[in-house]
């Protein structure tokens, strides 16, 4: 293989330098280990705010285009950061598109960005370059997996080439990505065991990461390379100060209970414990209870209370954008009731913290959202646990048996300081269900739909079977269906809303028309029956149906929340076309204006075959491949193919 070089103007000298340029701050020891180690390792566990994704992209970077040529031969040209939710993608991608910008490889080495309703159609035109993609465990991994959530599936195979071939997975905050992280270690397994093409690897990173849940059937018995931070990390006063910020932590007086709503009772007890002029962050477990008590604290906001807001999932992106630009920007006071998506990865400080019990690698993520820098006192920062009646059903989407070795730690804290939360952790964690197995993996290869005329559905191995989604749009048309020319939906109009509140909404509509895009016949089929509509899919509702509250001039309201009273406005931005039919595809017409001989095209795939090899310099049986290219539609000169295709 020919050596990968940087081909900015100015590559830099050093990793320090990198880092510098890149990020304005020399690299902590473990960022520096990660980049100039003799391998990548495969798990990185750092505290929350210790710069885990610098480190990967930025050591990812490093060894692909500026270290020795052994190093950069041994790391893959494309960099996947598989995150678990939206946010988290849209803040990843700007940091690393940041980063690239500042040492001038922005258009050498491209991001692309991969969640529901916002996947560029071109990602996938250059295999042989250097490329990012940031997106959510669900774009991502149903592509390994050869069922892409929201593509036509005549690419399937492409985007599983590009998925497990010549590639370095990161996977961040692994303790939100569900049977999402044993299908990830199952992967890594076979591409290790199986002849994938170019070099492959697998990085998982967390503050709390347990082992076990990665010894899946086919890693079980293998070692892990593991990176930690150390005496030497702690040493410097930035990460020293964050490690020990006092966060003196607390039972909450108020309790969820079994039966009924204690939003009022937590409510109160928020608002007593709330200091003007900070922030006071509560984090709760599920959609439904944040706006039960956004809706509580809103009415005391009539009364002359504090500014409150809500921030969850099933937000329409402008309009959580909207609020996330106002409530985690430093200068803003109040109350924000959030669920998990502020858990991992946004960078949020709060002097006063509120949070539901859950297992304790959340509540370990929950509570760096407390005096994060170290920015307040013992006596101005504080962490209220809310406890959880035992019950199998109040303790969703959490099984209660991990809320209750949560519940026996916090008893014996007093502190939730990063010092005080690094006792060792023993290893009780097992992979998540269900676990792919080769087998299974083999099986996708095979894409005739069932019996029931649907494909095999792979959401199972990609996240909770309770914590999946579908994808909501609002509009106005003329005539019963809509019209199949109508604009592409933009990612803006796009909600993301739980397959089964969404379902709940349904049985309200009584029969009232709901639509999905169907790739094969390029139109919009109405969907009458609940199981019609599945994980990944995109529905279209006529705007007068309703379920969605927000006022973009006041950033109130609760968003999706199934209610048909509440009407949600227009979204007047630009359209970003998803993934579309393969006669709207324009890979399938080759670049072509007019029709071509197929002689012509056999030509120019043979010599786009050439250009890839020569790109690529590998060593490759470049006459093979030319010749496959030239081959490849020669079934196409078929009579019965040849009448079907005729102007």
């Amino acid at each position: 293989m020919a050596e990968v070089v940087g081909t900015n103007r100015d590559a830099p000298d050093s990793v320090e330098d990198l880092y510098r340029t890149a990020t304005g701050h020399s690299p902590f020891p473990f960022q520096l280990a990660l980049a100039t180690g003799p391998s990548i390792p495969e798990v990185l566990v750092a505290p929350t705010g210790a710069g885990k994704t610098a480190a990967a992209v930025l050591g990812w970077l490093w060894r692909r285009r500026f270290a020795g040529a052994a190093v950069r031969r041994e790391t893959p040209r494309r960099l996947v950061f598989c995150l678990p939710m939206r946010t988290l993608v849209e803040q990843t991608a700007a940091a690393i598109t940041a980063w690239l910008e500042r040492v001038g490889l922005a258009h050498q080495v491209p991001v692309s960005v991969l969640m529901g309703g916002s996947v560029p159609a071109d990602w996938d035109e250059s295999p042989e370059a250097d490329q990012v993609l940031v997106g959510t465990q669900d774009q991502l991994l149903s592509r390994a997996l050869m069922r892409g959530y929201g593509m036509g599936r005549a690419r399937w195979p492409m985007h599983f080439a590009f998925l497990n071939d010549d590639v370095l997975w990161v996977i961040d905050e692994t303790q939100l990505l569900g049977p999402g992280l044993s299908t990830s270690a199952q992967l890594d397994a076979f591409r290790s065991t199986w002849r994938t093409f170019g070099p492959n690897h697998t990085l998982w990173m967390s503050a709390t990461l347990d082992l076990g849940s990665l010894r899946t059937v086919d890693r079980r018995g293998r070692d892990f390379r593991v990176l930690r931070t150390g005496p030497a990390d702690e040493a410097e006063p930035t990460l020293r100060r964050r490690m020990y910020a006092p966060k003196p932590l607390a039972r909450a007086t108020t309790v969820v209970p079994r039966k009924g709503d204690a939003s009022r009772a937590l409510a109160a007890e928020i608002l007593g414990a709330h200091r003007a002029g900070t922030r006071t962050l509560v984090v709760v477990n599920r959609v439904s209870r944040a706006q039960n008590v956004y809706e509580e604290l809103r009415k005391a906001v009539r009364r002359g209370g504090p500014q409150v807001a809500v921030l969850h999932s099933r937000f329409r992106p402008m309009d959580r954008q909207a609020i996330q630009a106002q409530v985690l920007s430093s200068g803003w006071s109040g109350v924000l009731v959030s669920t998990q998506v502020v858990e991992a990865g946004v960078d949020v400080d709060s002097a006063t913290l509120f949070t539901e019990l859950s297992p304790w690698s959340s509540m370990v993520q929950r509570f760096g959202r407390c005096n994060r820098r170290g920015d307040y006192s013992a006596t101005e920062a504080a962490v209220h646990w809310i406890d959880i009646e035992d019950d199998d059903a109040t303790a969703l989407p959490y099984a209660a048996a991990d809320l209750e070795r949560s519940r026996q730690k916090l008893i014996a804290l007093a502190d939730a300081s990063p010092d005080s939360l690094r006792s060792p952790a023993e290893e009780e964690a097992r992979p998540a269900s269900p676990v792919l197995r080769s087998k299974d993996l083999l099986d996708l290869f095979d894409t005739t739909p069932d019996l029931t005329g649907h494909d095999l559905d792979v959401s199972p191995y990609v996240r909770s079977v309770g914590d999946t989604d579908v994808l909501v749009a609002w509009r106005c048309w003329d005539g019963e269906v809509p019209p199949s020319d109508m604009a592409p939906l933009g990612r803006d109009e796009l909600c993301a809303v739980g397959i089964g509140p969404f379902r709940a909404f349904q049985k309200q509509l009584s029969g009232q028309s709901m639509y999905r895009w169907d790739f094969l016949s390029g139109a919009w089929i109405r969907c009458r029956r609940p199981e019609e509509i599945v994980p990944g899919h995109v529905v279209l509702l006529a705007a007068d149906i309703g379920g969605y509250e927000f006022d973009a001039a006041t950033l109130a309201g609760c968003g999706f929340d199934g209610d048909p009273k509440h009407r949600p406005s227009d979204i007047a931005s630009p359209a970003v076309s998803t993934e579309d039919a393969s006669d709207r595809d324009p890979l399938a017409f080759g670049g072509y204006s007019t029709w071509i001989t197929l002689e012509q095209h056999s030509q120019d795939a043979a010599d786009a075959a050439d250009g890839l090899v020569r790109s690529l310099q590998l060593d490759l049986p470049g006459e093979t491949l030319r010749t496959a290219a030239r081959w490849h539609d020669a079934g196409k000169a078929h009579e019965g193919f040849q009448e079907a295709v005729r102007p």
